[in-house]
């Protein structure tokens, strides 16, 4: 479905960073952006030493992708926005405790077609040279104009029978539009004959950028009794909330039942040839 941005300027939702003990902290960690074609915006982070002496620090520009999970994966020349955004400051002078505002330039060529980029905004310590001396920033930016959004479920792994009312199913969504959305996901499961039993909404890690996979293991327990059902998966994607559904029938065999069938077998069996002597 095409869709058109507005200019905006939010915290980005959904993309996380968990960053370890540190020697140097950022603020903010992600930001998002929405500017025309042949526009600029101004952005700035907050570099702390939290170092226990002073340090000179190296400014620069970043790629980020993102992980089957979701995570954000920082490196260099992952995105074309990394052209796009340039330091004021390369380097910076903090005593211990000192904390200081870097500012970037966003500025986006005209011609580029709408959608949704990425880039980082890195600093790194000089002295240390690992990664407990650098952090970074996440930058999405989102190119204004008429956006596409579109997505497919890859793959739903979903066993045909189970031993306990335990559903644990793989799911493998892909973006194929050219904008970050927003996606959620419901499973419910019914009797053959339509009658609903249960409905859960299930976690599948928030915003998922174009191009990328989003991998989601789902495990929920339901009150079902032996039998078999109808699971429905509905997933809903992008401001457009567009829906997909996949059906699929799931048998429910508890062990009881199973071990019950068998001793009956053996019973008859037995009997049948204690007639036959």
């Amino acid at each position: 479905m095409l869709r058109r941005f507005g200019f905006i300027v939010a915290l980005a939702a959904g993309l996380a960073i968990s960053p370890a003990a540190q020697a140097v902290s950022l603020s903010p960690l992600r930001y998002h952006l929405a500017i025309d074609p042949g526009k600029e915006q101004v952005v700035w982070v907050k570099v702390t030493n939290t170092d226990a002496v002073a340090a000179t620090f190296k400014v620069r520009v970043g790629g980020a992708k993102q992980s089957e999970a979701g995570r954000p994966i920082f490196g260099n020349s992952l995105d074309e926005a990394e052209a796009w955004i340039s330091p004021r400051d390369t380097k910076i002078l903090l005593r211990s405790g000192e904390e200081k505002k870097v500012y970037f330039n966003v500025a986006v060529p005209e011609g580029t077609a709408p959608g949704t980029h990425t880039g980082a905004l890195v600093v790194e310590n000089i002295a240390k040279n690992t990664l407990s001396g650098q952090v970074a920033t996440l930058l999405l930016i989102d190119v204004a104009g008429i956006v596409e959004e579109a997505a497919t479920i890859e793959s739903w792994q979903l066993p045909t029978f189970i031993r306990k009312p335990h559903l644990n199913a793989d799911l493998l969504l892909k973006n194929n539009g050219t904008v970050a959305m927003p996606v959620r996901g419901t499973i419910t499961i019914s009797s053959v004959f339509g009658k609903k039993i249960d409905s859960r909404e299930i976690a599948l890690g928030g915003t998922v950028l174009p191009g990328t996979k989003r991998a989601s293991h789902i495990n929920e327990r339901f009150p079902l009794v032996a039998g078999p059902y109808k699971v429905e998966l509905l997933i809903r994607y992008g401001l457009s909330d567009t829906i997909i559904r996949r059906e699929k029938t799931l048998w429910y065999f508890p062990v009881w039942l199973m071990v019950s069938i068998v001793m009956i077998v053996v019973v008859w069996i037995g009997s049948r040839f204690r007639k036959k002597i």
